[in-house]
């Protein structure tokens, strides 16, 4: 079989295609490790978090709620 300049651009074409599905997939799973990361180094306690949201919130005169940021 002959090799053709259509061939030639097809398989380029696929090429180029098969490197950017691996750098994406790449660029995907190093997001996914930083997500990781920051999650393993902040460390939230969401029922403390809540509670101490909760002793901040400030009833209004009309029956409305502010919250106050420390």
């Amino acid at each position: 079989m002959a090799i053709t300049r259509s061939l030639l651009k097809k398989n380029q074409q696929q090429q180029q295609q098969s490197q950017q599905h691996q750098q994406s997939q790449q660029s995907q799973s190093q997001q996914t490790l930083n997500n990781i990361a920051m999650a393993k180094h902040h460390k939230i306690n969401f029922v403390d978090a809540s509670i101490e949201w909760r002793k901040n919130k400030v009833k209004k005169e009309n029956c409305c709620f502010e919250y106050i940021c420390i």
